[in-house]
């Protein structure tokens, strides 16, 4: 499948807030790079239509065999509002984290701010209400 435009789905998922306080999440995965073309400026323009409390990237914003260094994952950030990201690596940078290492992006992440999980969890300020994130970083095997 060959996708060149973001999608973007809607739910609303019950948390226990304190009462009358909300929180807007954008979820994003699966970037891999702009393989697909760049459609960070799409992207960013849907991210931004939701004015989310926090992004919540779970797991191969990098990819294995194109980008390396989180290029298009992070000029989809430059264009979007400052907002706590929280990121949990998925397979893609484990893969890199194996072969070569992922010292450049991590080092990204940390001047960012960026809170990074793996094997961890993390108290983040999100939309006025401090809210718990875990990170499950699943075993990765090669064969």
């Amino acid at each position: 499948m060959n996708i060149t435009h973001p999608t973007l789905s809607t739910y609303t998922i019950p948390l226990p807030l304190p009462a009358g306080r909300t929180a807007s999440l954008v979820h994003i995965s699966d970037l891999h790079t702009d393989h697909y073309g760049d459609c960070s400026d799409e992207a960013a323009a849907l991210i931004r239509a939701q004015q989310p409390d926090a992004l919540v990237c779970t797991g191969d914003m990098l990819d294995c065999r194109r980008d390396h260094t989180g290029r298009f994952f992070f000029r989809l950030l430059d264009r979007l509002p400052d907002t706590p990201v929280i990121i949990s690596p998925g397979n893609h940078e484990q893969r890199i984290e194996l072969s070569r290492g992922l010292a450049a992006f991590d080092a990204e992440c940390r001047a960012r701010g960026i809170i990074q999980l793996k094997n961890r969890d993390a108290w983040c300020r999100v939309g006025g209400v401090d809210i718990h994130f875990y990170g499950y970083l699943q075993p990765f095997y090669t064969f």
